[in-house]
């Protein structure tokens, strides 16, 4: 392959758009054979040689940048801790570019620029994860000027990067009259209020949000169906309307959760979800990647837990720092999967460090119970490596 692009430069030119092609064909082959120190090179090239195409349509440029986003998250998740960072970055870096390109081309009016914004915003999430967790990957997060050596503190970071995610949903706003697309919008930002712990009564903001619902032309039953379940949150892809079904919502991607009905009075929960570092957000690649574990023999912790959004603390463990809707007593291990002492209350705490949105009845938030099957490899619990999934 890399001969096939060494010819491509000789006979059509350095930039030829041939190469494109061939550049994402490398990359795969050596992502498979976990190579990330050629597929940061070849990432590199990639977008140089992406960005120096005239003749490319902007929302083809936007793609192919999308592609390469991709890519950085699935290395973030899989190259070793002290790469990590600098692929978290650029996959921010690029989806940041692509927020230009559309702007600049005239394209903030298409139908996927929103998509577009959300996903930003939700990589800014990731990044925050990635910060509180600490470490050298949250470290270099927090570096702002390498060689002036400037280093925000951790809550600088971390509001550096509410504010810009919160920016992003809001700019969504501005471009729709739509009053469903608005309601949507409006559920969006009460949910990253919600995650980064910024609101004095989320029930509250919730509950309003409902109402303004109500005062669209949406049907009373989708309003209903819409908060009759708990949302894990951030939500992996946007929703602007009840015609849409987000994919992320149908299947079990990296920070996408799956709940499906078990009964009237409880639901049941799945999540993939990598230890090793905060994982990307609705990552196809990482998905694909870890579709085949998910097929292999785990143990199971199975527990029952019960959310009040009346009352939230602070739940922290490794590489998580939440407000939770559960607390102690209102969480039951139904089996503990023959795990004891630290080892559980490790588990029932990343347990209860879920982030959901909260179920609505008839414009009040409700107290709800959800089923959750924590699932590990009894030989490898904790030790960064492991896939852990909630289903």
């Amino acid at each position: 392959m890399d001969k096939a692009i060494q010819n491509s430069r000789i006979n059509s030119g350095l930039y030829a758009a041939e190469q494109i092609h061939l550049q994402k064909l490398s990359i795969e082959i050596d992502s498979i054979k976990s190579n990330w120190i050629g597929v940061e090179e070849k990432i590199i090239n990639l977008v140089i040689l992406v960005t120096k195409q005239l003749e490319l349509e902007p929302k083809k440029v936007i793609e192919e940048l999308q592609w390469a986003s991709d890519i950085r998250s699935l290395a973030a998740q899989e190259d070793s801790e002290d790469r990590s960072a600098v692929h978290i970055l650029n996959a921010t870096i690029l989806l940041e570019h692509m927020v230009v390109v559309a702007q600049r081309s005239g394209l903030a009016s298409a139908s996927f620029y929103p998509h577009l914004l959300h996903s930003l915003a939700n990589q800014y999430y990731l990044e925050t994860k990635a910060i509180i967790a600490g470490g050298s990957i949250g470290h270099r997060l927090r570096v702002t000027n390498l060689s002036l050596g400037f280093i925000d503190s951790q809550q600088e970071a971390i509001e550096k990067r509410y504010q810009a995610g919160l920016d992003k949903l809001h700019m969504i706003q501005d471009f729709t009259n739509d009053p469903v697309a608005l309601a949507f919008s409006e559920l969006n930002i009460v949910d990253w209020k919600a995650i980064f712990d910024r609101s004095k009564d989320i029930s509250v903001e919730y509950e309003s949000v409902y109402e303004q619902f109500t005062r669209t032309s949406a049907n009373p039953k989708q309003i209903e169906n819409l908060f009759a379940k708990n949302r894990v949150l951030p939500a992996p892809d946007l929703q602007q309307s009840f015609d849409e079904q987000p994919e992320a919502q149908q299947s079990a991607a990296p920070e996408g959760f799956l709940m499906r009905a078990k009964s009237n009075a409880h639901q049941h929960l799945g999540k993939p979800e990598l230890n090793k570092l905060p994982p990307g957000i609705g990552n196809p690649m990482a998905k694909w990647r870890n579709e085949n574990k998910l097929t292999e023999n785990w143990h199971a912790i199975s527990a029952k837990i019960t959310l009040d959004p009346y009352k939230r603390r602070a739940v922290s463990g490794d590489g998580y720092r939440v407000m939770s809707f559960v607390t102690g007593k209102d969480i039951d291990i139904l089996d503990n999967g023959q795990i004891k002492g630290k080892e559980l209350r490790k588990t029932a705490d990343r347990i209860k460090a879920l982030s959901l949105r909260p179920v609505i009845r008839d414009g009040k938030v409700q107290t709800s119970t959800i089923l959750v099957d924590f699932l590990f490899k009894s030989d490898e619990l904790y030790t960064g490596e492991n896939l852990v999934v909630l289903r």
